[in-house]
């Protein structure tokens, strides 16, 4: 993917904290890289560190973002997904599964939200940036981001955050052997960004 951008862009990214006895989360490895990358350019890049806590996530997103002087015009949230790839989350979905506690040691099972919509979209579309991609190979088009805090937040923002255009997006973790084609794909689909 060749982009050149000529137009001022502001995004929040947000990233997670490590979480099941890990020592490192890399969302928050890339999310620092891509701030360095864009440093003195034409794409400001604002970071929101966020802990690995059901509920507490979105509502502390929603907050800094309230908060700033200078809105984005995106709101990305980055968390630690699988080694095969950089997941493009399109949807979000009212259940959590239960079976890893979160950082506070909440085990949240079942409905995220009574009485709501079993499934949500997330807002900013990422299938046209994924198709502008002409080596897909790392990258996937995903319909579910999990039944864990990454879902929860995900449904939380879907439902609540209703400002700019959001999105999930999954990298690899730390340990996998090619987190550096991550940060290039995440790299270019800011770029792409309109």
């Amino acid at each position: 993917m060749q982009v050149q951008t000529s137009k001022n862009k502001h995004i929040l990214i947000s990233y997670f904290d490590p979480f099941d006895g890990r020592q490192c989360n890399n969302s928050e490895h890339i999310a620092k890289s891509i701030e360095k990358y864009f440093n003195q350019s034409l794409i400001n890049i604002t970071l929101c560190p966020l802990e690995t806590v059901h509920y507490k996530s979105s509502q502390k997103l929603i907050s800094f973002y309230e908060k700033m002087d200078n809105k984005p015009d995106f709101v990305i949230s980055l968390g630690e997904g699988k080694c095969d790839g950089v997941y493009f989350e399109t949807m979000a979905h009212n259940y959590s599964d239960g079976k890893t506690c979160d950082n506070e040691g909440t085990f949240l099972k079942g409905k995220i939200v009574d009485d709501a919509k079993d499934s949500l979209d997330l807002s900013l579309n990422l299938e046209d940036i994924f198709n502008a991609f002409k080596d897909k190979s790392f990258i996937h088009i995903s319909k579910s981001p999990g039944e864990y805090v990454c879902n929860s937040h995900s449904y939380l923002m879907a439902k609540n955050f209703l400002h700019k255009p959001f999105a999930f997006i999954h990298v690899p973790k730390s340990s996998c052997s090619q987190t550096h084609r991550a940060l290039s794909i995440l790299i270019d689909s800011i770029k792409y960004l309109e």
